[in-house]
């Protein structure tokens, strides 16, 4: 949850000036879309299990010897994607 909240509540970060892409890459919105239909697909998938009883390693961070729940890791994956549509949003209104 910690982990969660921290990305909901951010403090604002300059990107590197590398990570500020010049022109839209071919196939990123579909590539972005795709991983949201596998996203529901794997909550579809998951709809019958205690979220709550499964455990699993951060799939960023397997070395880390924490133990994430399932339904915190679903709520991690959904701030993090938040915060990407935020950022799209951000460079559209700036262009």
């Amino acid at each position: 949850r910690k982990i969660a909240e921290s990305l909901e509540k951010p403090k604002p970060l300059k990107s590197p000036k590398i990570a500020s892409p010049a022109a839209p890459r071919a196939g990123v919105a579909e590539a972005f879309l795709a991983g949201d239909a596998r996203f529901l697909d794997l909550l579809q998938t998951a709809r019958t299990l205690d979220w709550n009883a499964l455990r699993l390693r951060p799939p960023p961070a397997p070395w880390l010897p924490l133990r994430l729940n399932l339904g915190d890791a679903f709520h991690i994956h959904t701030v993090h994607v938040r915060r990407h549509l935020a950022q799209i949003g951000r460079v559209k209104a700036a262009v």
